[in-house]
């Protein structure tokens, strides 16, 4: 396994959507590695700071050194890579003396609907409207929840993704002629739903 120094930031991140694979960055000079994933993060023999980042590539495992780490992954991929670091001096992971990080994991159920008017809405920024708490919990959480909202306004070129094969004049028609909403479900904090290490 390769050592590299480099003499700048290293930036550990990762995209939200699950086919965007982890990535890394580097500020200032220093070359940028492609399709190379940070695996886990090395602690120096103190068990207090980072002596490394583990990164697989196109060129089999290395070892990346900087002077500053930043870790940005989203919370499931940052929770991750913090739980596969465990060493002896952290079993459960980087962070986690409390065995909290990658549990109680909430998401936002989202869901986007588009209704239609025979007048063109002519709004620019339409973020104007929201509704919140409009349906009851479950037995374990007996209060209101959730959000119901308009957000920006709908783009044809955005439309046109979802719709796909559909003249773009048609797509404009319905976009121009769109109220659109946003509406979001609760995730309840549960300690079994967490992140897998893997």
């Amino acid at each position: 396994m390769s050592v590299l120094n480099l003499d700048r930031t290293l930036i550990a991140s990762g995209g939200k959507i699950p086919w965007q694979v982890s990535s890394l960055s580097l500020s200032g000079r220093d070359r940028h590695p492609t399709h190379t994933t940070a695996r886990r993060i090395l602690l120096a023999p103190d068990g207090k700071t980072i002596s490394g980042i583990e990164v697989e590539g196109p060129e089999g495992l290395q070892i990346l050194r900087a002077r500053i780490y930043v870790l940005t992954a989203s919370t499931i991929n940052s929770a991750a890579r913090l739980l596969r670091s465990a060493n002896e001096a952290m079993p459960r992971g980087i962070a986690n003396s409390s065995d909290v990080v990658g549990r109680h994991y909430m998401t936002h159920n989202n869901s986007a609907m588009m209704t239609l008017s025979v007048r063109r809405n002519e709004t620019i920024f339409q973020k104007t409207v929201l509704l919140m708490d409009f349906y009851f919990g479950d037995a374990g959480f007996p209060y209101p929840m959730g959000c119901i909202m308009s957000p920006g306004k709908i783009r044809p070129e955005i439309l046109a993704t979802a719709i796909r094969g559909v003249p773009m004049p048609i797509v404009r028609a319905l976009a121009e002629r769109s109220f659109d909403w946003w509406i979001m479900f609760e995730a309840l904090p549960d300690s079994e739903n967490r992140s897998p290490p893997v």
